[in-house]
């Protein structure tokens, strides 16, 4: 045996393991656990409007009116921060013009110096009187000054009717061709023709269509007068008694021309177209034709 003590051997120490920390712990759950997508952004507008209307009124009306101040702090503060606006056209600046020098001429130069004069010859003078361009008189204008045949006017007034026909010839048996009322002007062509008693003009009268018409009128219903007033209705005529309405004498057509007015009060005494005279109602008056 030998006298070497035994080498007595000390246990080793188990290694311990370290303890986690939080943090690993939590990547640990985040790697086993991943994050869910993230939605599209049509849904997110969805939460954002979910969660707007979820809101109480009275927080989204403060809402509102934040972001109304926002947006006019903003245009505000652009509007003051934009530069000043340019002038369209800037203001030239003047142009100085250098002044050519004058140089010093001595007095001998001076004295030497002969500016050359030209004497224009006769025989210029002569060739450039010869070359002279006449100058062309003026033609006299002529004017001519046509001249016109100023028109006829006819007055249509028939006593016992609304108007007067107007036929297709010169003669009472013709075709009717229209009926002109009281108090329309019409105009003479210049032509008539004498027949059955009675003096037939050619004239021209406003139809029914709006156009003018040629026909054949009597004498007996054409004035040349130019009234001063027209009756709008059927009235009642009277004669005049000593300036007063007298006794009723007839009625009177509506549309009957009235040369002369004179009104007085409700009545008026008034000349027809036949230089007859007598009293109507005043408000049956009017100053155009009806």
């Amino acid at each position: 045996m030998s006298d070497k003590p035994e080498e007595t051997r000390e246990p080793e120490e188990e290694e311990q393991a370290e303890p986690e920390s939080a943090w690993s712990v939590l990547a640990e759950v985040a790697a086993r656990h991943p994050d869910p997508p993230e939605p599209p952004r049509w849904r997110q507008w969805v939460f954002v409007a979910q969660d707007w209307l979820a809101a109480p009124v009275s927080l989204r009306l403060v809402l509102l009116i934040a972001a109304f101040a926002f947006a006019l702090g903003a245009a505000a503060m652009a509007f003051i921060s934009r530069p000043a606006a340019t002038p369209a056209r800037a203001a030239a600046a003047p142009t100085m013009t250098p002044e050519t020098p004058t140089p010093t001429v001595g007095i001998i130069d001076a004295v030497a110096t002969v500016v050359p004069v030209p004497v224009a010859s006769s025989k210029g003078a002569a060739a450039s009187a010869a070359t002279t361009t006449p100058t062309p008189t003026a033609l006299p204008v002529v004017t001519v000054t046509p001249t016109s045949t100023p028109l006829t006017y006819f007055v249509v007034w028939t006593p016992n009717a609304a108007g007067a026909f107007v036929r297709e010839k010169p003669s009472a048996l013709a075709q009717q061709l229209d009926v002109v009322p009281n108090g329309a002007r019409v105009i003479w062509t210049g032509s008539q023709k004498k027949n059955q008693g009675f003096v037939w003009y050619e004239v021209q009268y406003p139809a029914k269509d709006g156009m003018m018409s040629t026909g054949w009128m009597a004498n007996i219903v054409l004035y040349d007068v130019q009234p001063v007033g027209y009756l709008r209705q059927q009235a009642a005529f009277y004669v005049d008694a000593n300036g007063a309405p007298g006794a009723f004498l007839r009625w009177l057509p509506k549309g009957t021309p009235l040369v002369e007015v004179n009104a007085n009060g409700q009545w008026a005494l008034v000349r027809l177209p036949d230089d007859s005279e007598g009293w109507v109602k005043a408000k049956a008056i009017v100053n155009t034709t009806p």
